[in-house]
């Protein structure tokens, strides 16, 4: 009970008297800019959209050997059309309306090559063919969620080093109970946040962009996407989105966490955040070069529904259990009775 008081008073706290209320209504703000300014990328500028969806929605389904065909059969035609000589003795009309018909096929075989090889992936993972280019360009451009993770350290930062900034310790540190308690308080208010800060800016995210874009099917076999055929777990896209999240939820809780252990070790703000984002930053660069150290690294975790492209079920139980680990080891440094001296 007492822990609940705690916890609810340090809420109020960081949320009005230290306005931190301001700082969540800057990142949703951020969020929601972002997402209604993003622009989807092509491949490339030839390449055609259009036709992409086009040609997805006419082999749309599970893999069929008549489909792959059918699918070779119209890249051969094309690549014929693009190769067509030029005929003798054209007016400026004739000429032009061959040199578009030459672009056309050009755009259609850029467009059938990719065609080609996303439904050849197909054939053995059990996946079916599906329009995807918005929702892979948004996994790949906005996995990682920037506006909440600065928001979470800057909060957690003030929760934690506020008191002491204004001289506020030894009123609410009289006892080492209050101060065991009071931590404790101040390290589930972090934790609470954090994970509303940053299921809200994925709800933003999911549903600004699902408004906006055409994201396709959710119920087919997370297969089907551009990229994850290597993906060992027998879920559909939709289940793939909500266990993403829920992984970038609790990496969101650990990033505070850690922060929360650098503020405690270096008892300033500014050396705090910048050494949790060194650190959240290392483990980027280990998991980008050493690919086997991934499922044990937050930042795996942090990268939302990409951490899932080529992952099994073995690579989430071991990301989360290690989530876990480092929460209680986290805990155990920052609520230390030896380590409260602030």
């Amino acid at each position: 009970m007492k822990r609940a008081v705690c916890t609810r008073y340090e809420c109020r706290k960081l949320l009005f008297a230290q306005r931190g209320i301001w700082l969540i209504a800057a990142a949703v703000c951020v969020q929601i800019l972002i997402c209604l300014t993003a622009r989807f990328h092509a491949y490339n500028y030839t390449f055609d959209t259009n036709a992409y969806r086009i040609y997805a929605e006419r082999f749309a389904g599970p893999y069929r050997a008549e489909t792959a065909a059918e699918i070779a059969e119209e890249l051969a035609e094309q690549i014929n059309n693009a190769n067509t000589p030029l005929p003798d003795s054209l007016t400026a009309d004739e000429y032009a309306e061959f040199s578009a018909n030459i672009s056309l096929a050009q755009s259609k075989i850029a467009v059938l090559q990719e065609i080609s090889a996303h439904y050849s992936t197909l054939e053995h993972t059990g996946g079916d063919m599906c329009y995807d280019l918005e929702l892979c360009d948004l996994i790949a451009r906005f996995s990682v969620n920037w506006s909440s993770l600065l928001c979470i350290a800057v909060l957690t930062v003030l929760i934690l080093l506020g008191d002491r900034g204004c001289g506020m310790e030894q009123i609410l540190f009289p006892t080492k109970a209050g101060k065991r308690r009071i931590q404790a308080a101040k390290l589930l208010t972090a934790a609470v946040l954090s994970a509303v800060v940053t299921a809200l800016c994925l709800a933003l995210q999911w549903g600004i962009f699902g408004v906006r874009w055409q994201l396709g099917k959710w119920d087919i076999p997370v297969q089907s996407l551009t990229g994850f055929f290597g993906c060992a777990l027998q879920i559909t896209v939709g289940q793939a989105i909500l266990l993403a999240s829920f992984m970038q939820i609790m990496a969101a809780v650990s990033a505070a966490m850690l922060t929360a252990l650098c503020a405690k070790l270096l008892k300033k703000e500014i050396p705090a955040i910048t050494a949790a984002v060194m650190l959240i930053g290392i483990g980027a660069a280990i998991s980008g070069q050493i690919p086997q150290t991934a499922p044990f690294l937050l930042w795996r975790s942090l990268s939302g529904m990409s951490a899932l492209s080529g992952a099994s079920a073995r690579d989430v139980i071991v990301s989360l259990l290690f989530m876990v680990l480092r929460l209680t080891f986290i805990l155990g440094a920052v609520t230390n009775e030896s380590m409260l001296r602030w």
